[in-house]
């Protein structure tokens, strides 16, 4: 898309920016934002609602950014299905629905951009072959169902010959505080919740954010990659090298309040399977707080996939901040470790339990 826009814009005499957060270096007449889902396929993709980004809004941010502004923005939203989102379209002057245009990006310059007498190029066809959600829980939403009654129905879709200024609508997600706080997994069948993402780091540097699989060279004392337990490259494989310290844990954009975890939920439950037995220390942090997690490896049989507990007091003890959570499930070893994961989310069972003991 970027392409297609500067290559018309600049034929057209004029300039284009591509800023990948929002902020410019100088003041653009328009900005178009484009958004949306991250990539998966088949079960990776699987959610419990259809609201989009509702923990973690960051995108809403820079559309609200921009319209502070006074710059006035043209949204284009990708994703593989309908998604509320009714925020991002009242904090939108324009808003196109892209789905997955793939590597024809050039087309939808083709549309929104004008002729130099200020005409369309190409007007938009596309209309709406799913239903548009009213609320994040308005699924599954089919023509002919009982009550439908969808934000945008079936077939809907406006053109420049026939457009229309629309209401404000409502940013209620209909979702409770249950659904819209913390998730049903941090981590689990492929997948990080919303707002969340693994790291790997050496030592004690700050480390970077896992983007690919296998992680290759990123970091020298670990190495991550896929791996299947229930379903194909539905865990993460973590390798340490022997002799060298490194570290991997899942890290929230924005802090999460543990203090009010209901009673069945006050451990945090990782489903793993250990490959061999450590040779080195163990700990895992939470909130940056430490326990050694040596007994609780120990115990562990060998190439079994087996849930352990870590319990929440054990980390409220020992002093973690748990009302405002970044960090969870840090692992710091010193390698050899062979490690994999398959889910990581809040519950309680006493099977393999953490112990509260202190580095």
């Amino acid at each position: 898309m970027w392409e297609g826009l500067r290559e018309q814009v600049e034929a057209a005499g004029g300039s284009v920016e591509l800023a990948i957060d929002g902020r410019y270096t100088r003041r653009p007449d328009t900005a178009i934002v484009v958004f949306g889902e991250e990539p998966y396929a088949e079960f990776i993709g699987d959610i419990t609602h259809v609201g989009y980004q509702i923990g973690n809004p960051q995108d809403l941010a820079l559309l609200r950014r921009l319209k502070a502004d006074g710059i006035p923005v043209v949204a284009v939203f990708l994703s593989g299905r309908p998604m509320w989102v009714n925020r991002e379209i009242n904090a939108s002057d324009a808003f196109v629905v892209g789905w997955l245009p793939g590597s024809e990006g050039g087309g939808v310059a083709d549309t929104l951009l004008a002729k130099a007498d200020g005409s369309s190029q190409y007007d938009f066809s596309g209309r709406l072959p799913f239903s548009w959600p009213r609320s994040a829980v308005q699924s599954p939403l089919n023509a002919g169902q009982p009550d439908y009654d969808p934000q945008f129905p079936l077939g809907f879709g406006l053109t420049y010959a026939r457009p229309m200024a629309s209401t404000r609508l409502s940013e209620v997600s209909g979702l409770d505080d249950r659904q819209g706080g913390l998730p049903d997994a941090f981590y689990g069948r492929g997948a990080t919740a919303d707002g969340w993402s693994w790291w790997i780091a050496d030592g004690e540097q700050r480390g970077l954010a896992l983007q690919q699989l296998p992680s290759g060279e990123a970091v020298s004392s670990l190495q991550a990659s896929a791996v299947d337990h229930r379903a194909q490259e539905d865990a993460r494989r973590f390798r340490w090298h022997g002799g060298k310290r490194g570290r991997i844990w899942l890290e929230a954009e924005q802090a999460i309040d543990l203090r009010a975890v209901p009673p069945e939920q006050q451990q945090l439950l990782a489903t793993v399977r250990l490959a061999s037995a450590r040779s080195g220390s163990v700990r895992i942090l939470l909130a940056g707080t430490p326990i050694s997690a040596d007994a609780l490896l120990d115990r562990l049989p060998i190439g079994q996939w087996v849930d352990v507990a870590l319990p929440l007091n054990c980390y409220a003890e020992a002093g973690a901040p748990l009302s405002a959570v970044r960090r969870l499930f840090e692992i710091d070893a010193e390698g050899p470790l062979d490690l994999a994961v398959s889910r990581v989310a809040l519950g309680q069972s006493s099977e393999h339990v953490l112990t509260c003991e202190k580095p």
